[in-house]
């Protein structure tokens, strides 16, 4: 089904990425499904990409209270499937992906998945975020302490101040503490200072430091799964 606008855009393709793919892989409930479909249709499939929305405006359209919708947008953006550009007295200005634009949504091989993988936030992704925890094994980048849902969170390997980026490649699961004590040091630092400090050991510094690098070379891909 291509036409119009819209052209280019196989909408039967799409809807049944939504079903096999999409729904299942990012456990979309039902609010979320009506309101995803809802956004594909009036953005995706009109030729566009991004639009201002408001909360009335879809709670007429869909027959829903605010409330679900609410909580819908922002649950399909923490998956993936939307980004809040902004947010004002308008409205919501949301830009919505298609399933094989999301990250670790359709599965294939191919040039396309490099492609995604690079561009993907891993720092503002849940998707993203539970990939690197679990490329992590669930312990600290740097001291290889055990983290669990309290105790853990992200750290720019190259800081934000320092124009760090949130690829792959530039974020690593790391415990409070450390994320603490490293602040806007490089990775590198860090490292050489937990070593001062004796909270690694000779052998785990050096280990450290060589995984660093296998990371900046893009070694130690994440595996994008189902969400959380």
């Amino acid at each position: 089904m291509k036409s119009g606008k819209g052209a280019g855009v196989d909408a039967a393709q799409i809807w049944a990425d939504i079903e096999e793919h999409l729904v299942p892989n990012l456990r979309a409930g039902l609010a979320e499904r009506v309101v995803y479909f809802h956004l594909v249709r009036k953005i995706r499939l009109a030729g566009k990409r991004r639009e201002l929305t408001s909360l009335g405006e879809l709670s007429l359209a869909l027959r829903l209270s605010k409330n679900p919708i609410r909580t819908s947008i922002h649950s399909l953006a923490r998956k993936g499937a939307l980004r809040i550009l902004e947010r004002g007295y308008d409205g919501h200005r949301i830009e919505v992906r298609l399933p094989r634009e999301i990250p670790g949504c359709v599965r294939r091989s191919g040039h396309l998945d490099d492609v995604l993988l690079e561009q993907e936030d891993y720092y503002k992704s849940g998707i993203g975020r539970l990939a690197i925890f679990e490329r992590e094994k669930h312990r600290c980048f740097y001291c290889l302490r055990q983290l669990d849902t309290r105790n853990r969170t992200l750290d720019h390997v190259r800081p934000r101040a320092r124009k760090g980026d949130g690829r792959y490649r530039n974020v690593v699961a790391c415990c409070p503490a450390c994320n603490s004590l490293k602040g806007n040091s490089n990775a590198e630092d860090f490292l050489r200072r937990l070593h001062r400090l004796k909270l690694i050991g000779r052998r785990e510094f050096y280990r450290r430091m060589a995984a660093l690098e296998k990371l900046k070379q893009g070694r130690l891909k994440p595996e994008l799964r189902k969400a959380a």
